[in-house]
């Protein structure tokens, strides 16, 4: 194999010294302005390639942050001190949070008109908890309060399809418990916080609200999911 490559280069170092040694000064230049538009492409081409992956990879810095967790522990109880306890003592594990999601449609602005939304329910202390979403959770006005069972932190591009701000209220329909209770489905948020991830996706459809609130509205106080966070996320086959 090494002898191949040996007389591949030698054979391309060949070539290379035949175009470049040409007789001709018109050929010669020719050959010289071939191969830095060859070198030229190639350099463009590996910018290009290394600018996409950064920008690929932020994208899923931000997902794995905000929306989404390294491991997950489905239909989980919502409070069980030893599972928690054993999770914590791992040396890969750095954030544990309980939530609940729910999602349903919600109404601002009168002229606003509606739209559909995902509120998860986390604990009041979850961006305290989690240094993960507290650094691409950037709060653009109020603050990450949902101390009470009616407080709501909205996306920016959320809140201007609704057209409210810090302190406005928003009229929330559960589409997920719709039917099962109908008295639970339906409540009302007062905006006390405003975020932005920069990715449109979750700054467009997503909010926060307590666990509580969204334990009531999808009507299973016992149940939750946890989302485990690690050092390395590459690790979650080995964390244990």
């Amino acid at each position: 194999m090494q002898e191949n490559l040996g007389h591949r280069l030698e054979w391309i170092l060949f070539v290379a010294a035949r175009s470049l040694s040409q007789k001709h000064a018109k050929s010669r230049v020719s050959s010289i302005l071939s191969i830095f538009e060859i070198g030229a492409g190639v350099l463009a081409l590996t910018v290009i390639i290394a600018v996409m992956n950064g920008f690929q990879l932020g994208f899923i810095e931000n997902i794995l942050e905000v929306s989404s967790y390294y491991i997950r522990i489905d239909n989980a109880p919502r409070e069980q001190p030893e599972l928690r306890a054993a999770i914590e003592d791992i040396r890969e594990v750095t954030a544990i949070v309980p939530f609940i999601e729910t999602q349903g449609i919600m109404h601002g602005n009168i002229e606003a008109g509606q739209c559909t939304a995902l509120l998860r329910g986390v604990d009041e202390n979850a961006i305290l908890q989690d240094a993960g979403l507290n650094k691409h959770l950037a709060l653009v006005a109020g603050a990450f309060d949902i101390s009470t069972s009616n407080a709501v932190i909205i996306g920016v591009e959320l809140a201007a399809r609704l057209d409210v701000d810090i302190g406005d209220t928003i009229d929330y329909l559960s589409i997920s418990n719709l039917f099962a209770n109908e008295e639970t489905a339906n409540s009302i948020f007062t905006v006390t916080g405003i975020f932005r991830t920069g990715y449109y996706e979750y700054d467009a459809n997503w909010g926060f609200i307590n666990i509580n609130t969204a334990a009531k509205i999808e009507g299973d106080m016992q149940r939750a999911t946890w989302g485990i966070k690690l050092k390395n996320r590459f690790h979650d086959n080995t964390a244990i």
